[in-house]
């Protein structure tokens, strides 16, 4: 009965953190990780608007500079975030439902590096995307060891 009351506790908090968001998703209905992210928005019954980007033109998302799907434009208050890569938007909306922290503030831990692959074209990639970004108590409230932590990282 006590961890039915941690759960509903819980889940009330996530309610209400993720009521303070409004959330719009770029996505091709094809596109496996725009899929994922999806998967994860229902999961945790986060309500979304979905934008069906074309993928010839790709007009839908001229506004930024990141050229791929999915694309998470999160708006909190006043502060509008793009979230890109499916594992980021993941793990930073995870990491905010958990810690409750701004998710301006969240977005700073999964920092873009351009880089430049084998074949000579220079990639973005994003450090920390498999990670939820919490703090010890935290981390130990939401898995208990780090066997469970290490689990999730590798399917995310």
């Amino acid at each position: 009965l006590h961890a039915q009351d941690l759960r509903a506790q819980r889940s009330a908090a996530q309610l209400s953190l993720s009521s303070r968001l409004q959330l719009t998703l770029y996505q091709y209905k094809t596109c496996p990780f725009c899929s994922k992210v999806r998967a994860f928005l229902d999961f945790h019954a986060l309500p979304y608007q979905v934008v069906e980007v074309n993928p010839v033109r790709r007009a839908e998302i001229k506004f930024s500079s990141y050229r791929k799907v999915p694309i998470l434009l999160a708006q909190e208050g006043e502060s509008l975030q793009q979230l890109n890569d499916s594992s980021v938007i993941i793990s930073a909306l995870k990491t905010y439902l958990v810690s409750g922290q701004p998710l301006e503030d969240i977005v700073t831990y999964y920092p873009p590096m351009k880089a430049v692959n084998d074949q000579g074209k220079e990639v973005t990639e994003f450090c920390n995307k498999y990670w939820l970004m919490l703090d010890e108590k935290e981390a130990q409230r939401m898995y208990g060891g780090k066997e469970a932590r290490t689990e999730e990282m590798k399917w995310r």
